[in-house]
């Protein structure tokens, strides 16, 4: 009887070890969105991001000129390197009209 009730012991003990850890496990995945942006940098020519992650600021160029939102989220270029200064939201789908920009956010829609 009490070597049964110790492997159970045991066996839940596993149980509730391997849920924790798959929990915690996906509590770091981020978010990301699904598709390409396009950007044209002056200085770093033609670039692309694939597959954002939601929620950090993309450094694309000192001066982007043009740019497309080929993703499932909603785009928002900055004029400063570090997405804090107002920003322009572009939709997906969306061409980035002109506005120089040298960052880009992306968040859910």
């Amino acid at each position: 009887m009490r070597l049964i009730l110790r492997t159970a012991l045991t066996a839940a003990a596993a149980v509730v070890m391997a849920v924790a850890s798959a929990t915690s496990a996906g509590a770091g995945a981020q978010a990301k969105a699904t598709g390409t942006f396009y950007y044209s940098g002056l200085i770093t020519g033609a670039g692309q991001i694939n597959n954002p992650t939601l929620g950090p600021c993309y450094i694309v160029d000192v001066l982007s000129l043009s740019g497309f939102n080929d993703t499932d989220a909603v785009a928002t270029v900055y004029s400063d390197l570090s997405c804090v200064l107002q920003g322009f939201r572009v939709d997906p789908g969306n061409n980035v009209p002109f506005f120089q920009y040298a960052s880009v956010k992306f968040s859910a829609n």
